[in-house]
């Protein structure tokens, strides 16, 4: 039979209402997510379907609500195993009348009426040729995809034969409990035979699936009931945001590691090695590696954050979009340079968390007049969300790094991308896919490791210098790094440092030189690019045009070094709009001696995979170290007015929202831009040979984006000239002019120049204070009562 592919013909809500109609209860869906609130209560009326379908215009997908339908999900990418489980499926009686979905071939998935309304059936999963496989009958409770793009592919879920628009629920083939638990356990024996189970049974340990038990604790009732209940319903919204590593899609769920607590395992085992035991379902929350413990969404928030229960009760509300105001938003935002000091220091405990929340919440997340944000990625630095060879460049430098950095490998990476395709490729908006990156790290976190591994790369994989390490220092030599090669990685060691020439008192001549060059080379990727204009011709020995140039910058710094330099105007000409900013954490693996017999030089598959995509591309350069004369501008999935295009447009109206103010609008410049640049990227990494730009590229791409933003607002706050410098510089004068460089907190708050500051202004400033050093904390309970100036540290802004 020819499959008939489902997309545009008909609409999402034209597809709802067939659905209906026919007696199915259609799912709201993103990607292959489900969160709209209560959408496991099955819709009532054609009204309720037009009303959730207009407030929820981003979820464009359709799933099918089971219960009385019943979904054979044969969830084996493997081909052959595949063939076989459908074998057993088709023995089961009338499963020649099933309708049958494919969203990832060779995985399948039938449907059948239940005779009786079960939950879940599913086997273990196994892995058979090295790829997991597993069957799953979805019962109550449960969705399955059936409309729109399939999350993975980017291309439509198609029916074979007919679809749930054609046959009505009642006209599907019966499908029986005993069928059903002889199909599962027939399965099970061919998976356990051909495979190894994903996860081993440990000697005299329990083994727990992966629903909550009885033991989890749900919603309940209190002074936040409603808010529980609300977190409960709408699990999207806020558990992905805990920052809790591993952190990925289960169900209609979320699993993670229980970073808060020390490993159970017997053997020790930490970061990456521990378990995902923390299970996030819309039925309850639970531990199943501590004894099944069970959570509501306020306990888990405040362990995992670090905050009082109070605080993190209004966290979820700035989360869910509660209608109450939340509480004083700075006391567990935190400051980046505060999250990466280490907590060295001690601090007040007014206004400051105990522990710094991974994603910082923008001071005006709650703002009904704002606009509303467009979706994205929950965890766009873990490398498998960007996929393709982003991620196994990403996942090659990590695991070669002795201090392993995981955001800046993932940021490397996606600079090499742009480095070797930046002379091939434009964005479907005709702008360059070179970028601007600077990842935030500690001092002595890393930083050598992932410049130096993607210049061997490149040079081992496409040689013509791709990636420059020279540490360019002025105009000229940017000029003359972009002159041996048109597309480029010029790496910077400290960009902090260079903003802080750029801001001084006494301007550093060469650090506002390469100012004005990033300035003027960021958009010149599908133009020409002069360089330099010199009044004696002998001076510049080469003048001729670079064309197509597109630059693409490395950097790194800290965050005191960063905010040092962030001044307004790097803002107001829009400078540090044109960079995107990656925070970097701790490592879960930690730092461990270098195994001085291992090989750290570019794998031979992955060089293979980089000249493949290469040679593949659409678009070949003809001269190495010079742009295509005509770049292939990488089209959005279904063209212009597509899901896709529609995901980026969400973005540019944002960006352009009025809402904003003046410092704000400025910040969010080049969000557009800068999300359709590593959207492309994504796409050529993914699919060199035909890329184009989906809707999950565009929400990959967005996600980045939105958190460098938040950075650079956490940077304006204490930018050069702020008010909040001000109040710094009168915080150490005040202290440098008292006996030993000792004040209370008491008398320091009463001076002239202190005593306007509110409490959260104070409160910022001297957490900015003791994450430079500047400061002490020398009362006896570290609550800030009594300060000391630390004579040790200079004071140089």
């Amino acid at each position: 039979m020819n499959a008939s592919q489902q997309k545009s013909e008909p609409t999402p809500l034209e597809t709802r209402l067939g659905l209906f109609e026919n007696g199915y209860h259609p799912v709201l869906a993103r990607g292959k997510i489900s969160d709209v609130t209560g959408w496991r209560t099955p819709v009532a009326s054609f009204d309720e379907i037009i009303e959730k379908t207009r407030d929820n215009p981003h979820y464009e997908n359709t799933g099918l609500l089971c219960g009385r339908l019943v979904a054979l999900d044969i969830d084996a990418p493997e081909p052959e195993t595949a063939a076989a489980l459908l074998a057993m499926a088709e023995a089961i009686p009338s499963a020649d009348r099933a309708l049958r979905r494919v969203g990832k071939a060779p995985k399948i998935c039938l449907f059948f009426r239940a005779t009786e309304v079960r939950k879940k059936r599913t086997t273990k999963a196994y892995m058979v040729d090295g790829i997991k496989c597993q069957v799953e009958v979805m019962g109550d409770g449960q969705q399955v995809l059936g409309f729109g793009d399939h999350p993975e592919t980017g291309l439509p879920y198609q029916w074979i034969g007919s679809s749930p628009l054609d046959i009505h629920i009642d006209d599907l083939p019966e499908i029986t409990a005993e069928a059903i638990d002889a199909f599962v356990s027939a399965a099970g024996q061919y998976l356990a035979a051909h495979g190894v189970p994903l996860i081993q049974p440990r000697e005299g340990a329990t083994q727990h699936e992966y629903q909550p038990t009885e033991l989890r604790a749900p919603a309940g009732d209190g002074i936040w009931a409603e808010l529980k209940a609300k977190a409960m319903a709408n699990l999207g919204a806020w558990v992905p945001a805990l920052g809790l590593s591993g952190t990925r899609t289960y169900e209609q769920g979320y699993l993670a590691r229980a970073d808060f607590r020390p490993s159970t395992s017997s053997t020790g085992k930490t970061g990456a090695k521990r378990g995902l035991s923390l299970c996030f379902s819309p039925e309850g929350i639970v531990d199943y590696a501590d004894g099944n413990k069970g959570f509501n969404p306020i306990d888990i928030s405040a362990v995992a954050l670090g905050v009082s229960p109070t605080e993190a009760a209004d966290w979820l509300r700035s989360k869910l979009g509660d209608e109450r105001p939340p509480g004083d938003s700075q006391r567990y935002s935190g400051l980046i340079a505060r999250a990466l000091s280490g907590n060295k220091h001690k601090r007040p405990e007014a206004g400051v968390a105990a522990a710094p929340v991974r994603e910082m919440v923008p001071v005006n997340d709650n703002n009904s007049l704002l606009p509303a944000t467009p979706a994205m990625h929950p965890d766009p630095y873990n490398p498998s969300a960007a996929g393709g060879l982003i991620a196994d460049i990403a996942k090659w430098i990590t695991s070669t790094s002795v201090v392993k950095v995981a955001e800046l490998s993932l940021a490397s990476s996606v600079a090499l991308m742009a480095g070797i395709f930046g002379s091939r490729a434009l964005t479907p908006t005709r702008s360059g896919v070179n970028i601007f990156a600077t990842t935030i790290v500690r001092t002595a976190g890393g930083k050598g490791r992932p410049p130096s591994a993607i210049r061997a790369l490149a040079d081992k994989a496409v040689p013509g210098g791709v990636v420059s390490n020279s540490d360019p220092t002025s105009f000229a030599a940017f000029e003359r790094i972009l002159r041996r090669n048109s597309s480029v990685v010029a790496v910077m060691d400290e960009f902090g440092l260079t903003l802080q020439g750029v801001n001084s008192k006494k301007q550093d001549p060469a650090a506002s030189s390469i100012r004005k060059f990033l300035l003027s080379v960021y958009d010149q990727a599908d133009g020409v690019f002069d360089g330099k204009a010199y009044a004696s011709a002998d001076t510049k020995k080469d003048d001729t045009p670079i064309i197509g140039p597109a630059l693409t910058v490395l950097s790194m710094t800290t965050a005191e070094t960063l905010y040092k330099g962030v001044s307004k105007e790097s803002v107001s000409d829009g400078f540090l709009n044109r960079f995107v900013f990656v925070e970097s954490s701790l490592h879960p693996d930690g730092v461990k001696p270098p195994d001085l017999s291992a090989d750290s030089s570019p794998p031979a598959s992955i060089v293979h995979d980089l000249q493949k995509a290469v040679t593949s591309f659409p678009v070949k350069v003809e001269m190495p170290g010079r742009s295509a004369k005509v770049k292939h501008r990488v089209p959005f999935d279904d063209g212009i007015g597509s899901a896709a295009h529609r995901a980026w447009e969400e973005v540019f109206l944002w960006q352009h929202s009025r809402a904003w103010d003046d410092t704000e609008s400025k910040i969010r410049g080049r969000a557009a831009e800068n999300t359709i640049r590593l959207a492309t990227l994504r796409a050529i990494s993914r699919n060199p040979w035909r890329p184009f730009v989906t809707v999950e590229d565009v929400q990959w791409g967005w996600a980045i984006v939105f958190k460098s933003i938040n950075i650079m607002e956490a940077g304006v706050k204490n930018m050069a000239g702020s008010e909040q410098e001000e109040l710094r510089n009168a915080i150490l004068a005040a202290l440098g002019k008292a006996k030993n460089g000792v004040l209370y907190r008491s008398r320091l708050m009463r001076l002239a120049d202190i005593k306007h500051a509110t409490m959260s202004d104070y409160t910022a400033a001297m957490a900015w204070l003791y994450a430079s050093g500047d400061v002490i904390d020398i009362s006896e309970d570290g609550d800030g009562s009594k300060l000391m100036l630390n004579s040790s540290q200079g004071n140089d802004e």
